[in-house]
């Protein structure tokens, strides 16, 4: 009888996952993504692996996206067919519309009569009459070589308990490199885990590399199940094509230049293309074909509305600035280029109907300067690659902040890059020293990538060594009112109309068994409040 019922079990369960399919982790193996809310859908992302498809013959392979109101995918609220092919590198990518605002969704993607993509979890914006609260999950400057993504286990974890709404990635998402050389290369500096890129070079040079190195980020089982989870809103920095590189659109040439002897004699305009071709197709990112005016570049720079509660506003700083050729004081030097920057002044003039006004930036925007008084051609600045390099249009940017939204201390802009977690203001005084305006500056810590603390070796591990310099980049930098660079982890930020609400959490990246990632803390740094243009310390939550 026992027999019997194991051999009747066994044919439901055959028949029941003919009918209702499986999960193809081979065929869809780095995953599903989310991104680029709108307040009536989002842009949702997937891949097929070519190498498991049935009949490569037969292109372009068709795919269906089915988008689901119920975490058991048992009311469907939208289905697209879909294609891809050699010309998408088999990504498939789709701007899903016509859903409410507001609301949680779950998607999946099918490929033939019964194989299926893992299920992701996405959520609309808010619509135009919504005032509540926002969650924001600030990250930058994720490096699979030197560290491990371990914070995501508990993120996804807490998008899934719908305890964020949203993620902003400043930049520097994947790193161009096959490994990282510490400066310092004393024993105490971390061991970088390496792997090979298709051209044998030390960093990305062509397209295959790009796509090797997205695949090797992507595969990250960790990394995988937080974009499952949350919607994420990118936006690259340098490292996705190589480090410091400038756009140079206003140059004659119109080509991009990459510093560093690795790229001499190379083509760099390709090598920025290719970049940029493997971060449109493996990002849900809205993008057009159109190119920015001019320039030989596409809109990466975009705007976001939270209903009432804030006007997010994602800038490019990469593609189209001027290079250090041009003095850091030269008046027509550009950061933003002009199409982008005209845009970026206009929106920061139209702030009255929303309550906060945020910047997702990518660089330090406020003064960072390695002595107390200005000093040499640079006046001491630690790293003109930063706004400090590009003064002119920093002090305009500066005076639409504060004559705008910051008049009414409803400016906030995020950035991340230096690998440290910043406080910094900005103001407006009067001739007799009383403050006008001010806006909030934060910038969020690394997830991975090494900062400080890591630069410098066996000093690094002195909490003397890490708390002096803490003190010196203060007393150095009054617009910073907090430094921290011996953390690794995450800014979460909630935004309300009137205040901004925010936590820092410091997360090991440590390589770790398994078994230790269940007891894995978050530590919450600090708890704050920014309100009627001052900061306000909470209580820090465990």
């Amino acid at each position: 009888m026992l027999r019997w019922f194991i051999v009747i079990s066994f044919i439901c369960f055959s028949l029941i996952s003919k009918v209702q399919g499986f999960v193809d982790e081979k065929l869809f193996n780095l995953g599903v993504r989310s991104g680029d809310p709108s307040k009536e859908g989002f842009v949702l992302w997937t891949r097929i692996n070519e190498e498991e498809i049935a009949d490569r013959n037969n292109l372009p392979v068709k795919v269906k996206l089915q988008v689901y109101e119920d975490e058991q995918c048992s009311l469907l609220a939208k289905e697209v067919d879909l294609e891809t092919s050699e010309r998408e590198d088999f990504t498939v990518k789709s701007d899903v519309t016509g859903l409410n605002p507001k609301s949680i969704y779950y998607y999946r993607f099918k490929y033939g009569a019964d194989q299926y993509s893992r299920t992701g979890r996405a959520k609309t914006l808010p619509g135009p009459d919504y005032n509540g609260p926002i969650r924001l999950l600030v990250l930058t400057c994720q490096n699979k070589n030197t560290g491990d993504f371990n914070l995501y286990n508990k993120l996804a974890l807490d998008a899934w308990a719908d305890k964020i709404d949203y993620v902003y990635f400043s930049g520097d998402e994947v790193y161009e490199y096959e490994s990282y050389d510490y400066e310092c290369g004393c024993c105490c500096a971390r061991r970088p885990r390496a792997f090979q890129l298709p051209s044998e070079q030390p960093s990305a040079i062509n397209y295959k590399d790009f796509r090797a190195i997205r695949h090797e980020y992507l595969k990250d089982k960790k990394l995988q199940d937080f974009y499952a989870s949350i919607p994420v809103i990118s936006i690259h920095d340098d490292h996705e094509i190589a480090n410091n590189w400038y756009g140079n659109q206003n140059s004659e040439t119109k080509r991009a230049v990459i510093p560093g002897r690795v790229y001499k004699g190379m083509d760099h305009e390709q090598i920025a293309e290719d970049g940029l071709r493997a971060f449109e197709l493996y990002t849900p990112i809205r993008c057009s074909e159109e190119k920015v005016g001019q320039t030989n570049r596409k809109k990466y720079f975009r705007s976001f509305l939270f209903g009432q509660t804030a006007k997010f506003l994602v800038t490019d700083s990469r593609s189209f600035r001027d290079g250090p050729d041009k003095d850091i004081d030269d008046p027509e030097k550009t950061m933003l280029g002009q199409e982008q920057l005209g845009w970026f002044m206009k929106e920061l003039a139209d702030w009255r109907e929303y309550g906060l006004t945020v910047w997702g930036n990518q660089t330090m925007f406020e003064r960072f300067s390695r002595c107390p008084v200005s000093c040499g051609k640079t006046r001491g600045l630690l790293n003109v690659d930063q706004w400090d390099g590009y003064q002119a249009e920093q002090d305009m940017i500066r005076q639409a902040m504060l004559s705008g939204p910051g008049s009414q201390n409803r400016m906030v802009w995020l950035e991340g890059d230096m690998h440290t977690y910043q406080q910094n203001h900005t103001v407006a005084t009067s001739k007799e020293g009383h403050v006008l305006a001010k806006a909030l500056g934060l910038m969020t810590p690394a997830v991975t990538s090494p900062g400080f603390k890591e630069e410098i070796g066996c000093c690094g591990q002195s909490s003397c060594v890490m708390s002096l310099f803490s003190k010196l980049c203060l007393c150095t930098n009054r617009n910073i009112k907090h430094f921290d660079a011996d953390i690794h982890g995450y800014l979460l930020v909630t935004l309300n109309k009137d205040h901004v609400d925010w936590q820092v959490y410091d997360v090991s990246i440590d390589w770790l068994p398994e078994d230790a990632m269940q007891n894995l803390k978050h530590k919450c740094k600090g708890s704050y409040r920014y309100i009627k243009g001052k900061v306000k310390k909470l209580p820090t939550t465990k």
